[in-house]
């Protein structure tokens, strides 16, 4: 029986699905990639992501999601115990197609997480003991439930991220500075943080192999020899990136903010969205290639709480500057249409009926606030 609206869910796994369309993360047919970074200001991250695609593929949704919602997913493949789970605290996410399947956000407690496609392929743990959680859900678990990386981390001891297809990587910040990466390798969770973490740079290409190949640039350029380092490979974006942050000295947040969309640009692709999070400041600076112009949302003037609807925007909405009072009511017409266009961009097999029924069942999940 056709999965149709498990083709829509899967799309940030990497799965196979039946598409020929690039993606930053969906290993099916890359030409182009994405980036992310660190910069360390003075006690507090500020976090650029680009998410670079091919022409065309730039949908996107901003969802408002509340705090204490009580959130569970159908179970599909793996055997076992299914995460069901609270959220502790409210986000803003982006996302693809649907609300819940997350590519990159951060929460009211300043945790920032971005995804993207590891070029080496990554599988999850085998079933064990522990709960599992369906990749797609995965980014949206930790922006609900954790407040630093200790807590992301962590998390790995009592639940097992799950995918028929492949996992991407995962850069992550938090409100102190602290950055870590998170992979899958050999079926085990791999993190580099703190001492182990030299340059806070990710791209396509595991955090190893990148680290060994800027290892080997820097050692022809002590040797005088001349190093290539302009191409859209992930080495080559990984190295401008780290070159740029290797040199970066801590300044005021506003200036921190325009040099992180500058490293952004020198790192470009085919970029869809540039996305520059201020963890101090709890707001989110973002362009894309339809509306270059930069908006902002601030996180002071948001209600996390369940007395006021959920709010959601098009990411390519023709606003700019700070668009927190822009933001619109949720509506099922809004997050459908939104859906059904985007999914039809990226040629995923689906049926109206199976995408009514997951967007129903996300507005149905109860929220647990005492009133």
């Amino acid at each position: 029986m056709k999965k149709t609206i498990l083709y829509i869910l899967l799309l940030i796994t990497g799965s196979n699905l039946n598409s020929q369309q690039n993606s930053c993360y969906s290993g099916i047919f890359i030409n182009h990639g994405c980036t992310s970074f660190c910069l360390d200001n003075d006690g507090y991250a500020v976090f650029g992501a680009n998410y670079d695609n091919v022409k065309d593929h730039y949908d996107g949704l901003v969802i408002v999601n509340k705090r204490n919602v009580s959130k569970s997913f159908a179970q599909y493949d793996s055997p076992g115990q299914h995460v069901s789970w609270i959220s502790k605290y409210g986000s803003v996410s982006f996302n693809f197609i649907a609300s819940q399947t997350s590519w990159t956000g951060m929460n009211e407690s300043g945790l920032v997480i971005y995804s993207m496609r590891l070029e080496e392929g990554s599988k999850g743990p085998e079933p064990d003991t522990r709960s599992w959680i369906l990749v797609n859900f995965w980014l949206q678990y930790m922006l609900d439930n954790c407040s630093d990386i200790g807590e992301v981390i962590a998390s790995d001891s009592t639940m097992r991220i799950y995918s028929s297809g492949r996992i991407p990587h995962y850069l992550v910040s938090d409100r102190y500075g602290n950055c870590a990466t998170i992979e899958f390798i050999d079926r085990k969770m791999v993190t580099h943080s703190e001492g182990f973490l030299p340059v806070k740079v990710l791209a396509n290409t595991s955090y190893d192999r990148s680290i060994s190949g800027w290892d080997s640039i820097l050692m022809l350029r002590k040797k005088g020899e001349p190093v290539h380092n302009r191409d859209g490979s992930s080495l080559g974006r990984f190295t401008r990136a780290a070159d740029r942050i290797t040199m970066y000295q801590q300044t005021d947040t506003e200036t921190a903010i325009n040099i992180a969309f500058d490293i952004l640009k020198e790192v470009s692709g085919q970029t869809n969205w540039s996305i520059v999070f201020d963890t101090k400041n709890l707001q989110i600076h973002f362009k894309t290639i339809i509306n270059s112009e930069k908006g902002m949302i601030d996180f002071k003037r948001l209600d996390f709480s369940c007395k006021t609807p959920v709010k959601m925007i098009d990411i390519n909405e023709n606003i700019s500057g700070d668009i927190t009072d822009k933001l619109l009511d949720y509506s099922f017409n809004y997050h459908f249409n939104h859906a059904v266009s985007a999914a039809n961009k990226y040629d995923l097999e689906m049926s109206t009926e199976e995408l009514v029924k997951y967007i129903r069942s996300v507005e149905g999940m109860p929220c647990l606030e005492i009133k």
